[in-house]
């Protein structure tokens, strides 16, 4: 299966979204992701795709936020699948919708539980008669260029995550918010508001995902459970595990 195709957005769009990228799936797929340090937003345009939980499956709406999360999802897409992921900025997704981002932590949500403009049905029938991946872009660039007069960059938040990367996770939310001259109540607030998930949870899925990504043939898993905050070496595979799907052992031979 080819990996997607990167597109970077708008240069207006720069400071809020990472990037898109463009994922097409030939046939029915089971596809594991783990956690993000961000919200994503999937633009589908073409087939049909579930987010499978524990014991059932939910049909995803083709404009959908993913929230933050601590453990893994599985998305099953049907054949001839079709969708364009937007990777925001920690920040970013708070700025362009108006609803506090924690409230969907661990689950997927349609654009229209919370926003009931003409735009988003606009958006979809525009995407859905779109000819080309760059029609595509620009369609969803549109989208969000239309909403930028609205947004509000929460610059003390964003400086935060910034922190909480170059330490790699590994620094007390409440020497953090000492450095932000804030309480550790009001960052905590204002951090789940538009990050997605509490500066505590951010630390731990940073951590998880630098070993996630790290993760050689010649590291040792003593090490992997030191960089991630475990001291414990079962506690770090169950938590590993919990966060991957599996153990350290399997994810390297994935």
């Amino acid at each position: 299966m080819p990996g997607p195709s990167i597109y970077l957005p708008h240069p207006a769009l720069a400071p809020f979204i990472e990037k898109y990228t463009v994922n097409e799936i030939a046939k029915d797929h089971i596809s594991r992701v783990i956690p993000d340090l961000s919200v994503v937003m999937g633009f589908q345009f073409s087939g049909d795709l579930l987010l499978s939980e524990t014991s059932y499956d939910t049909h995803l709406d083709r404009l959908c936020l993913t929230g933050m999360g601590s453990r893994y999802r599985l998305f099953k897409n049907s054949p001839g699948f079709g969708i364009i992921l937007v990777y925001f900025k920690p920040v970013g997704a708070s700025l362009f919708f108006r609803v506090p981002l924690h409230s969907f932590f661990q689950s997927s949500v349609s654009l229209r539980a919370f926003d009931k403009g003409k735009d988003l049905d606009e958006t979809e029938d525009k995407m859905a008669f779109a000819k080309n991946h760059q029609q595509r872009i620009a369609i969803i660039d549109q989208f969000f260029l239309r909403r930028l007069e609205l947004a509000r960059d929460d610059r003390l938040v964003s400086y935060a995550t910034d922190v909480i990367k170059s330490h790699n996770g590994n620094i007390r939310i409440k020497t953090l918010s000492s450095e932000l001259c804030l309480s550790q109540s009001r960052l905590e607030k204002r951090f789940r508001s538009v990050v997605g998930c509490s500066p505590k949870k951010y630390c731990t899925i940073v951590r998880l995902r630098s070993v996630a990504t790290g993760l050689t043939k010649s590291s040792t898993f003593t090490q992997a459970s030191l960089d991630s905050g475990h001291y414990d070496q079962a506690h770090f595979t169950k938590s590993f595990k919990c966060f991957t799907g599996m153990t350290p052992k399997d994810y390297l031979r994935s």
